[in-house]
This record gives C-alpha cells, structure tokens and sequence, in this order.
C-alpha cells in the first residue's frame, strides 16, 4: 500500500515584499522562498508504485495484492483483470467495497541552531468506495462474451491534514516572514479524490485458453489544497495572517486493454495495459484571505495575489498532470494437486513515470516565466512485486495473505531539492512493504458473500539534508498506513442456482 502526495509544479514567492526608503513595496529575493513549490497538485494514493494511481480498488485486493489474473466469481476482476471476465460462468455479478485508512505520517527536521521539529499528521480516510457490475452471456458462437461496469475512485484517496505544518511549510514560511514578524503558526491540509467511470468488453476464444478485453474509463479529479500562516509583529503594530484555499479539476479518459491465456490446466496468466490519462488542470482560487489587506499605502493583499499569479496560480490556468502508462502482469496457479482449494499467485507492475507528462517546475525568482525543467526528472520507473495465498478451507469460506513491495522511482534529488521541498514534505513518495490478510465467506443459498481484509503498509523512513533558504535540514520522513476493507459481492442467475456459486 502505497500513500503520497504530489503537487504542482509552480514556484511563487509568498508575501515578497517589504516597505523601502520611497514608502513602496518592493520584492526581496534573497529573503522569499517559494512556499507553492509543486503546490498545484495534492493527492494521497494506496497500494501504488506510482504518484497518485491507486492500486487497492475492492476489498478483496486486501487479501492477497494479487487479482491480475484471478478469474473467482467476483465483478471487481473487471479492473485487475478484465480480459478473464470472460472466462466466468453465464450470470449478472456486483461487488461493492469501501476501505477505511488510518494514515500515521511523521516527520522531524533539525536546523542549524540544533532545534529539532517534529510534525504529523493522523487524519484517517473513512470511507473510499468502488462498484463493479458484469454481465457474462455464456457461449455466443465460439467462445465467451462478457460486458462490465466499474465506478469508484481510481486515485488520490482522501485529506491529509498538517495542523501544524510541515518541515517544507515551516522552511518557507520562516524565510518569507523572517522579516516580517517571523513565523508564529501554520497548516497545511491537502485533498485528492480521482472519480472513474469505466466500461468495457471481454471474449474469450479455443475454448477458454485465451481472453481479451478492451475498455474505456473516464477519470474526473477533484483536488484541493488549503494553507494559512500567521506572523508575528511587524512595525510594532501589524500582525500579518494570511489563509487560501486553492482547487483543480480536470477530466481524462484512460484506454485499457486485457489478454489472458490459460497454456496448462489450472494456469491463467494476466496481463493488463493502462494508457497515459491526459489531464490538464484549470486552477481555481477559491478564498484568499489576507489580514491586514493594507499596510499604509501598501496593499498586501493585492502583492500576496500578483505573487500568486506570476507563479501561475490564478483562475482559469490551465496545466498538465497525466496519470501515467500502466503495465501489470500477474499469474494464478491452482495448487489443489498438493492441498485442495490452494492457489497461488503473483503479480508485477510498472508505471512508466519517465515517458508520462507530469507537467513542469518553475521558479520566479529568476524574472522569467520559461519553466526550469520536467517534473519527470526527479523519478524513474515505478514498479511492484509480490506473492500470495488464497485458500478455500471450506465451501463458503476463502482465507488469504499477501505481500507486496513497492517503489515510485523516487530520484534522491527529489527529497533534497528546493523546487519539490513542499510536495515531498507533504507526502514523501517512499519506498514500501505492505502485509494483509483477509477472508471471504459465501452465503450459497443467496449467492452472497462478504469479505474482509486488513492490511499494514510500512514506508522505509528516508534520512538526509534539505537546503533551503531558510537554512539546512537535517530530516527524516516515515509513514505507516492501516486499512480495513469490507466488501459485498453478488451472483444473480447464470448455470444453475445461486448454491452453487463457489469462491475459486
């Protein structure tokens, strides 16, 4: 289980701006920091070697991280493995399934004055839902046909709230308001669900040794992020406060394609491609609150919104920040030779972040608005790996494990440069070990079944220096994430009564 937050790939200057001789505000440099370093973008995403993508997308995922090529008699195949919904028995299948996330991120940062600040975060996600529905039409002429629908959320993953800010936070605030009263307190609370609506197409041919698919999915991003600082006195008399609240929408279309084979009995393999979802970002400035908003002749509201908007943030820009290229392959084998009702599975993914537009980095600082780079310079290729078990123990009763560990190509540079100190310190994108284990129970009278899982997602905690202008960091990130899903699935009609529905 994977969990970060990315962000924008905009740099402005914060507040840049002090009273001189002439009685004018002029900017700074040397004393801003560019407190919306990639800000643009904020999400959180489960169970992913990639920024944002999220992998747990049922409750039946939790049990073993390993659905590419199931082919059990449950509708959520329809996103794991789509193609070997056609290899299901005639019938109309639903799985519906909701996750609960319990994040515990923290993180400590020591200056140069040797003071030690520790931050975090323990917002849970109460709910993240997903629907499936397909509809196998038996043999139409030499093989299976199948039609299916999923619904739910395919990225971001809830709120992450830093009541107190940062290590990034504090950085850039503490160097913008050095001179302006120095930082008294600050928060930083970023949200990201990705809605997806997919439909899709399955047959199987030779008699159920091959399947394909080919879908569509439509994905509608709802973002946000909200931030306020507070400073001390400045002129003696102004305390300068200061709140935001900035949203993002887009919409894309995703292109999925499946090709299962079956080369000996008890054997699938899967295989499922994802394309790039273009996503262009428009930029919406929901409140800018700015007290005092005038300081003598001075508008520090108007100087806070001209900085925001030189660094791009004003309504209506519009940007890009695609969902990357996916490839997962995945295999089942039955193992009841050995043990009946043992199967067992593995599966591989990779995202392909080098060759996706993840938008660009700028810095105003320079006087220019031409970007400094490609935001895909700070990762290589993600990818995850595991294994797992299911075993049905009884007829109505399927228990399972699995493990799976992750990367997002995160590059070194990522956690100390600047231009990314903001996202990172937000959600760093860590490496990951996820454990789960969970079981399935078939009410076969009604053709229900229910299921349960529970996984931990351990982040291997990352150490190292962050240069900033507000001094050098010595810092370390580390997370872990618990998840509880529970999930409802339905077979209704088909080959026989809803008796005899099985698990495998």
């Amino acid at each position: 289980m994977r969990v970060f937050y990315s962000f924008s790939n905009i740099q402005i200057e914060i507040i840049p701006w002090m009273l001189n001789e002439k009685g004018r505000g002029t900017f700074m440099k040397k004393s801003s920091i560019f407190i919306f370093g990639l800000l643009i973008l904020a999400g959180t995403s489960l169970h992913a070697g990639s920024l944002d993508y999220l992998t747990n997308q049922s409750a039946k995922i939790a049990i073993t991280f390993h659905r590419t090529a199931s082919t059990d008699a449950s509708a959520d195949i329809a996103n794991y493995n789509p193609a070997g919904t056609a290899f299901l028995d005639k019938g109309l299948y639903f799985d519906l399934s909701s996750q609960m996330l319990f994040k515990l991120y923290r993180q400590k940062g020591t200056d140069g004055s040797d003071i030690t600040r520790k931050y975090e975060q323990n917002v849970p996600t109460y709910y993240l839902p997903n629907f499936y529905a397909l509809y196998n039409f038996g043999n139409i002429g030499p093989g299976r046909h199948a039609v299916y629908l999923q619904m739910g959320i395919v990225a971001g993953g809830g709120t992450l709230d830093w009541k107190k800010g940062t290590i990034g936070t504090h950085a850039a605030f503490t160097n913008s308001l050095e001179s302006r009263g120095g930082l008294e307190g600050h928060s930083f609370k970023p949200y990201s669900v990705y809605y997806g609506i997919g439909l899709g197409v399955s047959y199987s041919f030779f008699k159920d040794m091959l399947a394909v698919s080919a879908g569509v999915r439509l994905v509608i991003p709802d973002r946000s992020v909200k931030l306020s600082a507070q400073a001390g006195t400045y002129l003696l008399i102004y305390n300068i406060n200061f709140s935001g609240k900035f949203s993002y929408s887009s919409l894309g279309y995703t292109p999925i394609i499946g090709v299962d084979v079956r080369p000996i009995k008890g054997l699938t393999i899967g295989l499922r491609y994802e394309a790039e979802t273009n996503l262009k970002f428009t930029y919406n400035m929901d409140y800018l609150n700015v007290d005092p908003e005038m300081i003598l002749v001075i508008s520090v509201y108007d100087t806070i919104k001209d900085s925001l908007a030189s660094g791009g943030l004003y309504d209506g820009n519009k940007f890009n920040y695609n969902l990357p290229h996916l490839v997962s392959m995945g295999a089942e084998y039955d193992m009841s030779f050995l043990l009946k009702g043992l199967s067992l599975m593995c599966s591989a993914t990779v995202y392909l972040l080098p060759v996706t537009d993840l938008g660009k980095y700028y810095d105003s600082a320079d006087g220019t608005t031409d970007p400094l780079g490609d935001v895909n310079e700070f990762f290589g290729v993600g990818w995850e790996t595991g294994i797992g078990a299911a075993w049905q123990i009884l007829p109505e009763l399927l228990v399972g494990a699995g493990f799976m560990y992750g990367t997002p190509g995160t590059k070194d540079k990522y956690f100390k440069s600047s231009y990314t100190m903001l996202n990172c310190s937000a959600n760093s994108p860590l490496d990951s070990v996820t454990f789960g284990i969970g079981s399935t129970y078939l009410f076969k009278s009604i053709g229900l079944d229910v299921t349960l899982g529970v996984t931990w997602t351990h982040y291997i905690p990352y150490n190292g220096s962050l240069a900033t202008a507000a001094g050098t960091y010595e810092i370390e990130y580390s997370k872990n994430v618990y998840n509880i899903a529970i999930g409802l699935g339905y077979k209704l009609g088909g080959s026989g009564k809803g008796s005899k529905r099985s698990l495998l």
